[in-house]
């Protein structure tokens, strides 16, 4: 037997808490950038990145 899930969206009439997802984000992308390995790749990502576009990409 296959049930059917139904989805229905709609506005809450809040604002949502972008600060909360924020901070969470910020700390999720320091931890990442903490590892050596991952900040060598964004940085090769960047001079490719800078040599391709003829423009600098700022971080």
């Amino acid at each position: 037997m296959t049930e059917e899930l139904r989805i229905t969206a709609r506005a809450s009439g809040k604002k949502p808490n972008y600060k909360k997802t924020a901070v969470q984000m910020l700390a999720r992308c320091r931890e990442f950038y903490q590892d050596p390995e991952n900040e060598k790749a964004f940085q090769e990502w960047k001079a490719m990145r800078a040599a391709k576009t003829g423009k600098p990409v700022s971080a």
